[in-house]
């Protein structure tokens, strides 16, 4: 089988794209091409537009991505994102004319031209979307917030490809896309993982550890945007001290709100108990993740993407905001804490110490680690399952 895939350009994936180094984010991309490029039975040929380098790269199975560097408006995004887009566009309509494919695959923004050129050439289309993009005008019925990532990802909903698919992240994406086109399915799957990843990660003995509820180290990992909530997290952080807890925080990611995070770190004079460091390979977190006590995620939107599962898989102590549905996975005091998207920093604060002085901690994290080993498969299954479910279309 020969694939066209337009993959989408998110920053996580630069260090691969452009130096061949370990990507620090998005492995559902970079998995879904080194998987498919390793298959003998499948084959793609992609195109993907960016700011930085102009090179092909080759994958084992003869699979090649064209990257192409353009710098027209360079320094305004959204300008760039739509030069980007329509040159993707008649680029594809070229070279779908001289090669013959059985499927259209376009990730994200790129599942509208998936769509459209399935029309034009006859082709079986997927659009594959990432539930959090669009949170905010969905489930927020923001619609004012026409950002373009967002308003392409629901033009995709409106107008779909032959198949739909989204990353199940607790959301609840899928019945907010339902309000907006009833008649198509949109089949939700949960992010894979690596296999040697999680063999390291479940090698991890979770009731191995002591933690003293009045001195606990917290990890929080994200890239550092708005819609990830470090600023929140810091906040209980702060409210943790002013309640008598020696508590500390490593912030793991990089992104464009840095200088606001650090600003807020200064404001609330945490300096002394907050370490940021940089995006790293996802192979080098579990060392870090596994020195805390506890692994915090306070997302406003998409909680159950790696990062989650992979601290869940090291037997962490996880403190989740339930920005979605996450009470079929984690249950208050029995496995995790649980606190609720509408919950301040205050109130944050007050159930991490509840749950740390009356309850057994230590086994929430062995509770998770069972839980989400038998949920999360590794990459290779996860996208032979996607496929399959394709074909069956």
């Amino acid at each position: 089988m020969r694939i066209y895939i337009l993959p989408d350009f998110f920053s996580g994936l630069t260090n691969w794209l452009v130096k061949d180094e370990a990507p620090k984010g998005m492995p559902a991309v970079y998995n879904f091409l080194m998987v498919l490029g390793s298959k003998k039975e499948i084959s793609f040929d992609g195109v993907l537009y960016n700011k930085h380098i102009t090179r092909t790269m080759y994958f084992e199975n003869g699979s090649k991505l064209e990257l192409k560097k353009i710098t027209l408006f360079k320094s305004h995004h959204l300008m760039w994102k739509t030069f980007a887009y329509i040159n993707t566009f008649f680029y594809s309509i070229r070279y779908l004319s001289n090669h013959k494919f059985d499927l259209l695959y376009g990730m994200s923004v790129y599942a509208n031209c998936s769509m459209l050129l399935g029309n034009i050439f006859k082709i079986k289309s997927v659009g594959r979307l990432f539930g959090t993009l669009s949170s905010d005008m969905l489930k927020r019925k923001q619609y004012f917030k026409l950002y373009f990532r967002n308003f392409l990802d629901v033009m995709a909903i409106k107008f779909p490809c032959d198949v739909m698919i989204s990353t199940e992240d607790g959301t609840e994406y899928k019945f907010f896309a339902s309000e907006m086109n009833p008649s198509k399915e949109i089949k939700l799957m949960f992010n894979g993982i690596d296999k040697s990843l999680k063999n390291k990660l479940l090698s991890y003995d979770s009731l191995q550890k002591k933690i003293n509820p009045k001195n606990i180290k917290i990890c929080y990992v994200g890239r550092l945007s708005y819609w990830k909530r470090q600023d929140l997290a810091l906040d209980v952080l702060f409210y943790l001290r002013q309640k008598g807890i020696d508590a500390s925080m490593t912030i793991i990611g990089d992104g464009p709100d840095l200088k606001k995070i650090k600003s807020q770190i200064s404001e609330l004079m945490l300096s002394d108990f907050v370490e940021i460091i940089n995006g790293i390979p996802q192979m080098e977190l579990p060392e870090i993740i596994n020195k805390h006590d506890i692994s915090m995620f306070l997302y406003d939107n998409g909680n159950l993407g790696n990062a989650l599962w992979e601290a869940c898989l090291g037997g962490q102590i996880i403190c989740v905001k339930n920005s979605g549905d996450l009470n079929n996975i984690f249950q208050n005091n029995v496995n995790s804490i649980l606190v609720q998207s509408n919950d301040s920093a205050e109130e944050i604060s007050l159930k991490m110490i509840n749950s740390l002085e009356n309850y057994n901690t230590v086994e929430f994290g062995s509770m998770i680690k069972q839980k989400v080993n038998e949920i999360i498969i590794d990459w290779e299954q996860r996208i032979n399952d996607e496929i399959s479910y394709i074909l069956s279309r």
